[in-house]
């Protein structure tokens, strides 16, 4: 298939007519969101290619249509999309605008491309944490040493059910092997972290050794506060 293709870092509000190749690094469950005037459904993703990252969302319709299609760590053509300025109470990402499909947006997946990266972490030790602030990303690694058992926090507004579990996470070794998990809610101890992992993460993750886990997009809040982002 002959596709002209944009990098990330060129495509901008003001170009409409354009077609990225990206792998896909971290695709979100589905969410449901509620507020006074409508209510819905939606999911997000990460993608990357050799200039930079972008973050895509998909809400309705267009999370119903496109959730089945897309797969981690496969790559895609991606079209017509609507770029907007970057929430970046949810973005991790270092890019200014995020994607929004619509309903004349275009995902065809497409055979490999090695010259497209995985996942890129910015690690800080986790002696630093408690430096970042309570509204700054940032990713960390270790091991997991302690893994509590699943609970499940209900939701005031939405009443919906979601899965968690809190892990312990203490300073690795050099012989890390990236594990990617994403997550949003830490607290901390002397050079080990408490983390919680929120729905499949924490229902998947292997709690019978103690692997070595990189954490993407970690962010702290009050230890009390367990509401799901």
């Amino acid at each position: 298939m002959d596709v002209i293709t944009y990098p990330i870092e060129c495509i901008t509000p003001y170009h409409s007519n354009w077609t990225m190749k990206v792998r896909i690094t971290q695709k979100s469950d589905i969410k449901l969101w509620k507020n006074e005037r409508s209510e819905g459904k939606l999911f997000s993703m990460d993608c990357i290619d050799e200039s930079g990252e972008i973050r895509a969302v998909a809400f309705n319709e267009e999370c119903e249509k496109f959730y089945p299609l897309i797969k981690v760590d496969e790559v895609y053509y991606i079209s017509r999309a609507q770029l907007k300025v970057a929430n970046k109470c949810f973005s991790k990402l270092k890019n200014d605008y995020e994607m929004n499909f619509n309903r004349s947006t275009t995902v065809i997946p497409c055979d490999d491309d090695l010259r497209i990266p995985g996942v890129k972490f910015n690690f800080i030790p986790l002696e630093k944490v408690d430096e970042m602030g309570k509204e700054k990303l940032f990713d960390v690694i270790g091991r997991m040493k302690f893994a509590a058992d699943l609970s499940v926090y209900i939701c005031q507004l939405t009443k919906k059910e979601t899965s968690y579990r809190d892990i312990l996470l203490q300073g690795s070794d050099e012989n890390v092997k990236k594990l990617t998990l994403f997550l949003i809610n830490t607290h901390l101890f002397i050079k080990q972290v408490n983390v919680t992992l929120w729905g499949k993460l924490g229902e998947e993750i292997d709690v019978s050794s103690t692997p070595v886990i990189a954490l993407k997009g970690v962010k702290l809040i009050n230890p009390k506060n367990l509401f799901p982002l």
